[in-house]
């Protein structure tokens, strides 16, 4: 073979080769989340609102972890209130508190935000660990939709720079998080919250029946004050729901009891201390088990009834403080 030839053929071998990959990485952002963070949840979360949310016209925020996405219907509280006008779910599941306060500095891209909802449980505070490969700055830019068209391709191939990373997240995407009867569950509503189609006939029996411990170091309250106190600043509104939990763990584990009793106790001061509002949505609902998925996670029946609540709430409320 003539070394034109050769080269020609080489060309042509290495541009088909980046055709396809180009082509398939395209594809894939279409269908799947890319990797941009380090975690397929916040991916997935980040993919949402890309694709189905008008950042301007957001007004109230539900941010926390699985139990923000789980337990707070995003859709229903729209629906039964007055005030909220477009809602966003921002939690993501395994969000826990110092996480959460790290998806707290994405609230500067609502310019028309005015309120966010922390939906937690004390069960959030034990661990402490955040994201690591978290680009708040980077995020921002890609969901406000200002990154240039450089920037955009190249992050497109940043993110799949390791192909047979994203071929396997296509590979599990359907069956790990496409399901509503699993806790993984990514079949977001509208608002990016998602109903489980779980109860006590269809869960992980540990998870229904099991006690979590109580550890709720200092650290994690802090972030809940500089959240609390960044939206007083902002003169947003700042609603902390502690969530229910199952009344059989808590009548018969004192361990339950008592940490349940302790986080009401000094989050709502925390809370109020900074201008916020505290709801205790375990006293003021008393579910039954028919609600619940877990332990401490709400089906799509419990999810409602907290919507319903929580939109009631804020309406009395703001109505009330507008007079």
């Amino acid at each position: 073979m003539k070394p034109r030839k050769y080269i020609y053929l080489l060309f042509f071998l290495f541009g088909s080769i980046f055709f396809i990959y180009s082509y398939y990485i395209y594809n894939f952002s279409q269908k799947y989340p890319l990797p941009i963070t380090d975690n397929i949840f916040f991916d997935a979360k980040i993919k949402f609102i890309k694709d189905n949310i008008d950042i301007k016209r957001v007004d109230t925020l539900i941010i926390g972890s699985s139990i923000g996405v789980n337990n707070l219907s995003g859709k229903i509280l729209q629906g039964h209130s007055q005030r909220v006008k477009y809602i966003l779910n921002l939690s993501i599941h395994g969000a826990y508190t110092k996480r959460s306060e790290q998806l707290y500095t994405l609230i500067d891209i609502f310019p028309n935000l005015k309120r966010v909802i922390y939906s937690t449980q004390y069960t959030d505070m034990g661990v402490t660990h955040k994201y690591k490969k978290f680009n708040p700055e980077l995020i921002k830019l890609y969901l406000k939709n200002k990154l240039s068209l450089y920037e955009e391709i190249k992050l497109l191939f940043k993110s799949c720079n390791n192909i047979l990373f994203c071929i396997n997240r296509e590979k599990i995407w359907t069956k790990e998080y496409q399901q509503k009867d699993k806790f993984t569950s990514l079949v977001f509503d509208s608002s990016g919250s998602v109903g489980l189609e779980i109860d006590k006939n269809n869960t992980d029996k540990g998870r229904w029946s099991g006690a979590q411990p109580g550890y709720m170091p200092e650290v994690s309250y802090e972030a809940i004050g500089k959240m609390a106190n960044i939206a007083y600043l902002k003169g947003v509104k700042f609603y902390l729901i502690q969530n229910p939990y199952r009344k059989k763990i808590i009548e018969r584990d004192k361990r339950v009891k008592n940490s349940m009793s302790e986080f009401a106790l000094k989050v709502k001061y925390i809370v109020n201390s900074n201008g916020g509002i505290y709801i205790n949505l375990h006293k003021q609902l008393n579910l039954s088990d028919n609600s619940f998925a877990d332990r401490s996670h709400l089906n799509r029946i419990g999810s409602r009834k907290t919507a319903i609540f929580i939109a009631k709430f804020i309406d009395n409320y703001e109505n009330n403080i507008s007079k």
